[in-house]
Order: C-alpha cells, then structure tokens, then sequence
C-alpha cells in the first residue's frame, strides 16, 4: 500500500508525505522504493540527499528502475550530464521515458522522438510512462517545426490522462508545458498565454515552487515574445524567486539570462547586466536545447547597451548552435533577433528557408520581416507589422511599422511614413492591453497568494522572498 499512496501524494505535489510514505516504503524492503524516494528528493530539489541514498547500494542491470532514477538526478539536478548519459547507455530496445527526455534535452530532438513515440503508442507500458513520453514527443516535434503533429500528440496524451481517472499524474502538468511551447512555436501566442495562466493558477493551487517556476518561465518568454514587457519581467522574477528556493530541474540560470534580456528591452541596462553576470557565474550549465535562447538574450543586454554589432553576432552565433543541434523553431527566432539588430541582409536568405521549413505562422512572418528590412521595402514591412499584430504580438508589430515609416521617408513618401508612425504607436498601446484582459486571472492568483501569505504569517511578496532567501531547515 505503500508505493501507491506515495505515488498519488508525489502526484499532487504534497512532497513532504510523499517523502514520509516512500521512506516507510524503503525501510520495509519494498521493491520500487528506493526510486521512488530518489524521485521523491528529486522534486524537492534535494539532489545531493536523492545520489546520496542509491550510491549507498549502486542499481545494477537488474534495477532499471533505480538507473532512471540515478540518471534523472544526475543530469536535471546535479547537471553532471555526462554521467547521466553514462548510467543510461542502455541498448534501444529498454529505452525509457528519461532516456528520450535527455535526448531531447541534448537538442537531439529526431532521437528523442523516435525513442518517445515507440513508448507512447505501446500500450503494455504504464500511463504515467506514457505521459512522460507523450511530453517528450510534443516537445520534439515542436522544437522540430512539426507544430500540427505536436499538438495532435497533446491532445492523444491529454485524452489518456482524463481516461486514466482512478489515478493523478506528476507529469500532467508538465505535457501541458511542452503543448505551451508548441503553440508558442507556432504562433498561437494568445492560446499559449491563455494556457500558461491557467497552469500557474493550478500550481499555485497545489502550492509546489517548482511547478509554479516552471510555468512562470514559460509566461515570461510568450509575455517576452508578444512585447508586454511588466508581465514578462513579473514572470520570471517570480520563476527565479522560486527556483532559488526549490530548483528541481536546473532552471535557474536560464531563467535569470531571460530576465536579464526582458531588463534590456525595457531600458534597466544596468540591471540585466548585474542579472546576467550572477547567471553567468552560476555553476550549472545550460541544457544545450536552450543555448541559442541564453545567447540571443545575452544579445538583447549587449544591444541595449549600444552595442548593436556585437548584439548581431552574439545571436547569429547562438542561431548557429541551434542549427547544429536541429533546432529549427528556435534558429529562426534568433535569427530574427538578428535581424532586429540590424544584421536582416545577413539572415533574411536563411530565415526563408527555414519557413519553407517548418509548420509556423510566426516563423513564415520573421521571413517575411526579414526580407523587408534588408530591402527597406516599407509597403513590405507595413504588411508584416499588420501580420504580427494578428498573431498577438504587438512590440514586432511596432517595430515593423517604425522600419516601414523610416523606409517610406526614404522614399519621398511622407504621408505613408506619417501613417506609418501613427500606427505603430497603436500597436505599442496594444501591449498593456494585453495585460489588462488578464485582469480577472492575475485577480485569482492574487488571491491564492494572498491565502499563503495569511498561513505563513507574512504581508505581501516582499517578505515572501525574504522567506526564500532564509536558510531552509531541509
């Protein structure tokens, strides 16, 4: 009885019982115990404690179980990477759910579906295991351009969840993520945010920092991305906050690079330097799926410093990475990154391949964008500033129509380019508006907030994080 009750209280995220279950359980020589408690310590940002309890009896072949475990912590929590790889090199026909999770981490998202999909279609495995793969899978093909597939993948996975109805699992939340990312991939960017808030809503409602910091990261890079800026910033000052209490899969550093790149954008270069200087000097290494995100944010804190150029070749370098690693979603955003920091003639070839590419409206927009800017062509880029604006993303679109105002003053135009400008200050006033048809969600998490601060005995955020920064009794 032991496993199962832990399982269902890791499931709802009452970690501390399911950490008092799962030690009953290994104490009573239970089978499954000792991977389940690892996984336990995992969520709890406890890795040290998780390698600590299978290095006093290592798993041998016969504990596949405990290796995944191993693993698990290895790389998402120690990020010693290659030693997860090492305790996983396990031949293909017993690969598991962790096995395609660090594929795809590694940004070898081709074998990281292959291995997820053979899991996910087999219906003699577990369904927790066939969530974590399903979550793999959408992943994947979202990071591979296939975003139709993706989230087909994330309603089958959905579908099997709901069917499942006797049993709550871990991984549910996190294949909702992975749907995220695959409409964020495709330029769904209003879906996304919709999603994400009420992901947030039910992590709060279950109380785990960790799954609160992850979908707080997520908001950040579509509030980022759509240019609503005070959300963006909000969102992963909170994700980081967490992360420096409970930070379960190694997020941190990510977390503050993007943040420091939302400061830049919004002026507070001094800031996003400090912030980038203290991710820099963070041990842990960035999971390679997210170099070229890292890079092109460390562009944005080089290029609101003036330093235009240097910004350019920072993000052309991180698009490289992302193409070495096949990641064509994320190559194009750099690369329009790229383009936005005056390098359009050196990209704007590449960027149309990649559309041809790959199943996004977002990234057949950044071609398009690019294409325009290196021409300077303003009815061009007036075109794809009304595209952005479509797709809810209302700063790209302002941008768009200041470089259209610019080209068509160029030309003589005078009163297309005075058009032009007027338009652009509409779509910049779009960006609070955004924030505003939040009201009621951003209300409801508020008042969960409010609920914690009366139980911890605290007044507001302020003293919250003070609570975070205090040393913990675990």
């Amino acid at each position: 009885m032991l496993l199962p009750a832990a399982r269902q209280a890791m499931a709802r995220y009452d970690l501390p019982l399911a950490e008092r279950l799962a030690r009953a359980a290994v104490d009573a020589g239970v089978e499954g115990g000792r991977s389940l408690l690892a996984d336990v310590l995992l969520w709890r940002g406890r890795h040290d404690d998780g390698i600590a309890l299978l290095s006093a009896e290592p798993p041998g072949d016969d504990h596949p179980s405990e290796r995944a475990a191993r693993a698990r912590l290895l790389y998402w929590g120690l990020a010693r990477h290659g030693e997860a790889r090492a305790t996983l090199s396990i031949p293909t026909d017993e690969a598991s759910p962790t096995h395609a999770l660090i594929l795809l981490s590694d940004g070898r998202c081709r074998a990281a579906l292959d291995v997820a999909l053979r899991i996910a279609e087999d219906e003699t495995e577990s369904v927790a295991s066939r969530l974590w793969a399903y979550t793999a899978a959408v992943s994947a093909n979202a990071a591979l351009g296939r975003t139709g597939a993706a989230l087909r993948l994330a309603d089958t996975g959905k579908a099997l969840a709901e069917a499942d109805r006797d049993e709550i699992h871990i991984g549910g939340p996190y294949l909702r993520m992975a749907e995220g990312y695959a409409l964020l991939f495709a330029g769904r960017l209003a879906r996304g945010r919709a999603l994400v808030d009420g992901g947030i809503q039910g992590a709060v409602g279950v109380g785990d920092h960790g799954l609160i910091a992850a979908w707080a990261g997520l908001g950040g890079v579509i509030a980022q991305l759509q240019g609503d800026l005070p959300v963006a910033l909000t969102s992963l000052r909170e994700a980081v906050a967490f992360e420096e209490r409970q930070d379960p899969t190694g997020n941190l550093r990510l977390h503050l690079t993007v943040l420091a790149g939302v400061l830049a954008m919004t002026g507070a270069v001094a800031e996003a330097q400090r912030v980038l200087l203290r991710a820099d000097g963070l041990a842990t290494p960035v999971r390679r799926l997210f170099q070229a995100q890292v890079e092109t944010n460390r562009a944005w804190v080089a290029a609101c410093a003036g330093e235009l150029n240097r910004a350019a070749e920072l993000a052309i370098a991180g698009a490289a990475v992302a193409r070495e690693s096949e990641l064509p979603c994320l190559e194009a955003m750099v690369l329009h990154d790229a383009a936005r920091h005056g390098a359009a003639r050196r990209v704007w070839q590449r960027l149309t391949e990649l559309a041809a590419e790959v199943e996004s409206d977002l990234i057949a927009a950044y071609a398009s964008s690019a294409t325009a800017l290196a021409a300077d062509h303003g009815p061009g880029l007036a075109a794809v500033a009304a595209t952005f604006a479509e797709l809810d993303a209302p700063l790209l679109a302002a941008e768009a129509m200041v470089a259209a105002s610019r080209a068509f003053r160029a030309t003589g135009a005078a009163r297309q380019a005075n058009l032009a400008r007027e338009q652009a200050r509409n779509y910049i006033s779009r960006c609070p508006e955004i924030a505003r048809r939040l009201g009621l969600s951003v209300r409801t998490v508020n008042n969960h907030l409010a609920r914690v601060y009366d139980k911890l005995g605290i007044s507001g955020r302020a003293e919250l994080a003070a609570l975070f920064a205090a040393p913990s009794a675990n």
